[in-house]
């Protein structure tokens, strides 16, 4: 259900992908919308994110290994969509945040709403925390396992649809110095962040948060809905 390992990737690899670093960056087989449905995610679900893609040429070289990696050791289907993604937390130096452990995803226990699922350290530099950890319930009650923290270079795949995940808040260890912990997740199938659908694959839900972005981001989310609106309308009439 669980496997932590060395990341099928050279260091030479790890440079050229931090090069892409700290903007946050998504793949889907071309596409740069994700709509993650609020059933797995209360918290930054239920509407449309844009992002500029990954460099073709990046996934077919720095981050090739680790998707085929991935790929073989799930057996996925030649065809089938993954989501590809590139994110980093970073705290400046003596600020608010780095006298205070601070969430480095935005969510607490969850599902990401797929069915495997690879994440690969690619930089951790000053911090304190951000453990994975791997439970079978959402409140956290029956942990599979011991917290562990990913160095850079190691790998973990798990099961997204038969287990939830978790990583600790993070501070730096010298809050004079910046602090920056960067990853990178593949996920399959991704069919359902095209438009935004529960996967057939995974029932696991998800936890009631406080805030909701979804609704912060109404007006913006509106907008979209319309000029999305507009455009098939455009369609049609052509």
């Amino acid at each position: 259900m669980i496997s932590f390992q060395q990341a099928d990737i050279s260091k030479n690899s790890f440079e050229g992908l931090k090069d892409l670093l700290p903007t946050i960056l998504e793949m889907i087989t071309a596409q740069n919308i994700s709509f993650r449905n609020s059933g797995y995610n209360d918290f930054s679900g239920g509407y449309k994110r844009f992002y500029k893609l990954i460099p073709e040429d990046m996934l077919k070289s720095e981050a090739k290994s680790v998707i085929l990696q991935f790929k073989r050791y799930y057996n996925i289907p030649d065809g089938t969509i993954m989501l590809v993604q590139i994110q980093s937390s970073i705290i400046e130096p003596s600020t608010s945040l780095s006298s205070s452990r601070t969430s480095v995803t935005g969510q607490g226990i969850h599902t990401d709403g797929h069915s495997q699922a690879i994440l690969v350290c690619l930089e951790r530099k000053n911090v304190s925390g951000a453990e994975n950890s791997f439970f079978k319930d959402l409140n956290g009650t029956e942990q599979i396992g011991k917290g562990k923290i990913l160095n850079e270079g190691d790998a973990v795949l798990f099961r997204d649809n038969e287990l939830y995940h978790y990583v600790s808040p993070a501070l730096p260890k010298d809050t004079s110095k910046l602090m920056r912990r960067s990853v990178m997740l593949v996920h399959s199938p991704a069919d359902n962040v095209l438009d935004g659908t529960i996967s057939k694959e995974n029932s696991l839900g998800r936890r009631e948060s406080f805030v909701k972005l979804r609704n912060e981001q109404g007006g913006e989310v509106k907008k979209q809905k319309d000029l999305d609106d507009a455009r098939d309308d455009a369609c049609a009439e052509a």
